[in-house]
């Protein structure tokens, strides 16, 4: 009996009782291995929950990983729907303490996100590629809703909306706006 054995054989562990030959725990765990490899799909049939911010790029990210690890179809979309659960979760635990903020929560928070959407109108407009991936990232992740992100760009646009002149004048001298030649070389 080999030292493995006759430990648990003594101890009751598993394998008590069991003559043990030394390849056993190899074949064991190469039976394993087959058994999950066998379970294992070819194509993984993964479903979106209902109201997920997820896309189909966290769908290939699950299905990457369950390949990998040899996951049942039932255990890749456990993992997805439990992806979607945590961030779902993490989102409502950030508009939470956001709303609950004295500078830019409750009553303040409509004019804080107009300030925040015009600081990043200004440096990463919606209409480039960069922008596009930054907002989707912000509203799959629920940090679009982190009370120091928010407060971060709320101030920098209110910083903006404050260096505008008033309406109405151009500048401090008021009246008409004067042309940039006009400016600079006078009339």
């Amino acid at each position: 009996m080999s030292g493995q054995a006759a430990a648990a054989s003594q101890t009751g562990g598993p394998g008590a009782g069991q003559a043990a030959t030394a390849g056993a725990p190899d074949a064991a765990a190469a039976a394993a291995a087959a058994a999950a490899a066998a379970a294992a799909p070819v194509t993984y049939a993964l479903t979106l929950p209902d109201g997920s911010t997820l896309d189909a790029t966290d769908i290939d990210a699950i299905t990457a990983i369950a390949k990998e690890q040899k996951w049942t179809n039932e255990a890749a979309q456990a993992a997805l729907t439990q992806m979607s659960t945590d961030l779902a979760a993490q989102s409502a635990r950030f508009r939470t303490e956001l709303e609950a903020d004295t500078e830019i929560g409750g009553a303040n928070l409509e004019r804080a996100q107009l300030d925040a959407t015009r600081a990043l109108d200004r440096f990463l407009p919606a209409t480039t590629e960069e922008g596009k991936q930054l907002r989707v990232a912000m509203n799959k992740s629920g940090y679009g809703n982190y009370r120091p992100l928010v407060k971060l760009l709320a101030r920098i646009g209110k910083a903006m909306g404050e260096d505008q002149p008033g309406a109405g004048g151009g500048g401090a001298g008021g009246g008409a706006r004067r042309s940039h030649a006009d400016v600079l070389f006078g009339s």
